[in-house]
């Protein structure tokens, strides 16, 4: 208690109550722009671009999810797909390490950021020096 008292003298502030998680994003349209990423190599140890690619893509193939690193918001938005009529390729698939445009309906829950693709159009094609 005498430890609390000379840190609120010394101008330090009071320990707040826990805040309650921000409540979650409500779905909506939009245009995501960036490169694609599988989500477990980029967020444990930051791996994407050309170089990873075929480690990327031998992980996408047997089941690692994928995202996009949206160029504007920094933030990666990982691919949520409806299975409930069975399996499907995941769109982002042909495009790993690739600069895409993404439009579909994004949502945030838990403080991850989600986008259900409903359309990709490459900005960089295979083969091109721009990444």
């Amino acid at each position: 208690m005498l430890v609390l008292a000379a840190l609120l003298a010394l101008g330090a502030k009071r320990p707040e109550a826990a805040q309650p998680s921000p409540s979650p994003s409500g779905p909506r349209e939009r245009v995501l722009r960036g490169e694609v990423v599988e989500n477990g190599c980029f967020v444990i140890g930051g791996r994407r671009g050309a170089a990873h690619r075929h480690c990327a893509l031998t992980c996408a193939l047997a089941g690692e999810s994928l995202g996009i690193l949206d160029d504007e918001s920094k933030l990666l938005f990982v691919v949520v797909q409806d299975l409930t009529s069975g399996p499907q390729q995941n769109p982002l698939l042909p495009w790993i390490s690739y600069k895409v445009e993404v439009r579909g309906v994004t949502l945030e829950r838990g403080g991850v950021n989600a986008v259900f693709v409903r359309q990709v159009r490459p900005l960089n094609q295979p083969g091109s020096k721009k990444r």
